[in-house]
């Protein structure tokens, strides 16, 4: 076998390594094996079987998915030990563990070593050789290899949140779990257990030449392949030391990698890895740029393994690995308080619980802090909101670490000041008619078979992709609400430019103007919390940020419209959310529009939807109760010059008394915000998310009005356009599922109406339609819900209206198409109990549309785009998002629901964002670019 190296050397190892062997005596809690289940399981690594063990807690539900953590234990240990004193207790706190041997030890296979040559074949061959079996070789590139396969196990477990996994390792082991943690994003935290992190200064007596003298030897024969018996320096000390691949594992090197929550336990009297270039080295790397914790124990190295150390050790990691990817016990029971009884009640409307988990932390503490959520969340602290925001977040990645890793070159980290935009608002144009002529759209119905991606980016901690862009001849610039951040991309190769940070989620879309006088290009959108940026377009230095909100509650979700050097603002609010809660006053607040001077942001008018609100009376519980309010404006304003004139669409009332602005398409002076006209479609509609019975069939909360209406919005913004005869008509979509023609020259008088669908809160015409020529298309995505409070049949698909008319050319009715698994829905409110089902309950048309020449295209709830013929209806193209797609900067992306902006469409690209996982729809986080084929 192998030729040892000198005494001398022997004598050294000795000194170091006759404690390496991991002894047992821990004193194991014993009490929680009746609270886990144990399944044995065989892993293959290198085409070597390796033995392991699963443990999970008792009583796991179907579906139901947990942190995994995988455990590596140290040079001449088993998984024995591990499975006595460590993988129960993990489990027992809610988390699915595994445990395994290396190649070689225990009771897992080993590599087999054979001397005399192999027939040559160029196929698999199967041959019968005498070999010898090889057994515990301490070899960390093995070992290292090993960890890999069996965390890949573990990611594949059911029942396993595969991208939330733990490391834990002791001794050499928490040397390969530092290199393991290092080189996977799915792992977010790891524990090193008086780890030999940094073997190469624990073998420093042995020097690169002897090193190299003994590879020159192996590689010749002169000594073995696998060292053996002849190795072992003291008959105490289990396992043959391959010290080529001890000395080469630099498992250090792999610190400067590590970006994970890190907890180092070292003893106070280490005696066998100095602690000075092991765990308190490691801690002093990492401290300032990784959360960490050093916790030194009393006694020496092998004491951490028996009594008061081993309780005290084990109680660290538990805590860390249940803060880390579960959220603190704390954080739990707030989200029970606070959350639950919307979140976790399946005839809420709000999130799922598995939705909010996918959210990055910022964005979930943005909307408790100033967002949505905001009311919900009053009665926490500010400690108390970024430990529910942690806990709900469980680890996700820091949502800006991938920004470096696709920067542009320094020569192109701007865009160019003479940028040709091809796209430059919600409307593709103030008229927010959502049509691509040829030139502009770059691309034809010809071209779209051989579309094809050419890029595509994942941002994490995102589920809702909503932030049409904008696209100029070389450049992408699109705004995302999870990291509030607008991008700047480079067109062609996807790089990234810069970057704007909003103080708020990204909300509307982007805009694209010029600033009068000085003609610098400049980027506009609202935010989550009522705000308007405007930001230069060539290197995002912001120009500047005003609050435009009316009331605490103000959001903006209609783009701004520039024209004229002023910029008109939509105003909506979140306050009907609010009303969910019985002791929330409601409701005071309402919407309006803004007109602000595009060079400075002051005000130069304002029209509000409403009077202000006085106290009407008191709810069934005695709060107190608000009117009028309400009547928010969803819709992107649009602009006709012709009679100087913006025209918005409001949607319900939120408390008596009703007002006429409500459901309604109201015209307003440019100059002065005076209104000129008002037609209101529907009549007291008085709603809020505290009404559920006239839905689903439960008590509504004490919040609901008094006969409640159904929430029949104008979400789709007016279009302004022209029919063959000269005649200028105003379009407009509402939820109940109509459609309007009004003329703008007779007080917005209807020339027609057209019933599409019976509508609902989330169905109807949701976000926009399109107009080509004397066509009008219209989305309705009305979902199969069972509504208790009148006869309701879904209508979902396209249809084609002619503008002139109101006559419907043709109809395409969408099907689901596939078989649901009734067992795995709720059937009130079509919450699923995975993200990505392979049939989804949602599959109605609620995106906008967006027309080029000779086509429509249709983004659907189930992820699916379709494209239409504009003539007759028949589909051309379609292309599905709900799957995994490689980025260029790293981030797992995976695309979802197509809602609220459809594709667009310039230079002869074409941009989708994939996931939108409000009203339990399918989450996502994906940007893809897609490019006709040269």
């Amino acid at each position: 076998m192998t030729h040892p190296p000198s005494l001398s050397i022997k004598q050294v190892f000795c000194l170091l390594l006759v404690h390496l062997l991991l002894t047992g005596g821990a004193v194991a809690d014993t009490s929680v094996a009746d609270e886990v289940v144990h399944e044995e399981i065989t892993i293959w690594s290198e085409g070597v079987r390796l033995a392991g063990d699963i443990y999970k807690p008792k009583g796991m539900q179907a579906g139901e998915k947990l942190p995994g953590l995988l455990l590596i234990h140290g040079w001449g240990g088993s998984k024995t030990h591990l499975n006595r004193a460590y993988a129960p207790q993990f489990a027992s706190r809610g988390f699915v563990v595994l445990t395994f041997d290396y190649k070689g030890w225990g009771e897992s296979n080993g590599p087999l070593f054979h001397r005399e040559s192999l027939p040559a074949a160029e196929e698999l061959t199967v041959v019968n050789v005498d070999a010898e079996h090889i057994r515990r070789v301490i070899n960390p590139r093995s070992i290292v290899e090993d960890a890999r396969a069996a965390l890949n196990y573990l990611a594949g477990e059911p029942g396993v949140l595969s991208d939330n996994l733990g490391v834990w390792g002791t001794s050499l082991g928490g040397g390969v779990a530092l290199v393991t943690a290092a080189r996977d994003e799915r792992i977010k935290a790891y524990v090193d257990q008086i780890g030999a992190v940094n073997f190469k200064a624990n073998l420093k007596m042995i020097t690169d030449e002897m090193v190299t003298r003994w590879e020159i030897q192996r590689a010749r024969g002169d000594i073995a392949s696998y060292p053996g018996a002849e190795s072992v320096i003291n008959p105490a000390l289990k396992g043959y030391p391959d010290w080529i691949y001890l000395k080469r594992f630099d498992s250090f090197a792999s610190a400067e990698n590590l970006n994970v929550p890190t907890l180092i336990i070292d003893a106070e009297d280490e005696d066998l890895f100095a602690r000075e270039v092991n765990g308190a080295l490691l801690y002093e790397t990492i401290k300032d740029r990784v959360p960490s914790k050093y916790v030194v124990i009393p006694g020496k190295h092998y004491d951490i393994y028996r009594g008061e150390p081993y309780k005290k050790a084990l109680g660290e990691a538990q805590d860390w690995f249940v803060k880390h990817l579960k959220g603190s016990t704390e954080g739990a029971a707030l989200y029970q308080q606070y959350c639950a009884s919307c979140h976790s009640n399946p005839i809420a409307k709000a999130s799922a619980l598995s939705t909010l988990r996918a959210m990055s932390y910022e964005r979930l503490l943005g909307s408790m802090t100033d967002g949505s959520m905001s009311q919900q969340s009053a009665g926490m602290n500010a400690a108390q909101l970024e430990e529910l925001a942690r806990y709900l977040s469980k680890g996700n990645m820091d949502p800006r670490a991938w920004e470096l890793a696709v920067a542009c070159d320094a020569d192109n980290q701007e865009a160019p000041g003479d940028m040709a935009p091809s796209i430059t608002g919600w409307g593709y144009g103030t008229a927010n008619r959502r049509f691509q002529n040829p030139e502009s759209a770059g691309l034809g119905v010809k071209d779209l078979p051989g579309l094809e991606v050419v890029w595509a980016q994942g941002f994490p901690g995102a589920t809702v992709m909503r932030s049409q862009p904008v696209i100029t001849a070389d450049t992408l610039f699109i705004g995302v609400d999870a990291t509030r951040t607008v991008y700047a991309f480079d067109l062609a190769s996807g790089c990234l430019k810069w970057t704007y940070r909003s103080t708020g989620p990204v909300r509307s879309a982007l805009g694209y103007g010029r600033m009068p006088d000085t003609e610098q290009p400049v980027l506009f959108f609202g935010d989550a919390r009522g705000s308007v940026h405007v930001v230069s377009a060539v290197d995002g230095s912001e120009v500047w940020s005003v609050d435009a909100g009316l009331d605490s509650a103000s959001t903006i979700t209609g783009t701004p419209v520039l024209h004229d050097a002023r910029l008109y603002v939509p105003i909506s609010s979140f306050e009907v959310a609010r009303a969910d809660m019985g002791n929330y006053e409601c409701c005071r607040e309402h919407g309006g529009v803004r007109a602000l001077d595009i060079r400075t942001g002051e005000t130069l008018w304002t029209y509000t939807t409403t009077d202000d609100a006085k106290v009407t009376g008191k709810n069934a519980i005695g709060t107190r109760t608000w009117g009028p309010s309400g009547a928010p404006v969803w819709t992107t304003p649009a602009i006709d010059v012709k009679r100087n004139r913006l025209y918005i669409g409001t949607g319900q009332n939120y408390s008596w008394p009703a007002t006429n602005t409500s459901d309604a398409i109201i015209a307003l002076d440019l100059d002065s915000g005076e209104p000129a006209w008002i037609y209101q479609a529907l009549a007291n509609d008085i709603y809020t998310e505290a009404c559920i019975a006239r839905y689903l069939g439960y008590p509504d909360n004490p919040n609901c009005p008094e006969d409640s209406g159904p929430d029949f919005d104008f979400g789709a913004s007016v279009v302004v356009t022209t029919n063959a005869a000269g005649k200028d008509i105003l379009v407009a979509g509402q939820k109940s599922g109509d459609v309007y023609a009004l003329d703008p020259d007779d007080g917005g008088s209807v020339i027609w109406q057209k019933k599409l669908s019976e509508g609902t809160p989330v169905g109807g015409i949701h976000w926009g339609m399109s107009v080509e020529d004397d066509t009008v298309f219209v989305p309705v995505a009305d979902p199969e819900w069972k509504l208790i409070g009148w006869d309701y049949s879904p209508r979902p698909g396209i249809t084609a209206l002619d503008l002139t008319t109101g006559k419907v050319k043709w109809r395409h009715s969408i099907e689901r198409g596939c078989e649901l698994d009734r067992t795995r829905i709720d059937p009130l409110n079509g919450r699923q109990d995975e993200n990505w089902p392979d049939c989804p309950y949602f599959y109605g048309y609620s995106a906008a549309l967006t027309g080029i020449e000779g086509a429509v295209f249709a983004g659907s709830l189930n992820g699916t785009l379709q494209a239409f013929s504009s003539e007759d209806g028949r589909e051309l193209w379609r292309f599905d998002t709900k799957k995994s797609f490689p980025t260029l900067n790293g981030v797992p992306a995976h695309g979802g629901a197509l809602d609220n902006a459809g594709p667009a469409v310039g230079n002869g690209y074409m941009i989708l964002q994939s996931g939108y996982s409000y009203f339990n729809q399918m989450p996502g986080n994906l940007l893809l670019v897609l490019k006709k084929r040269d």
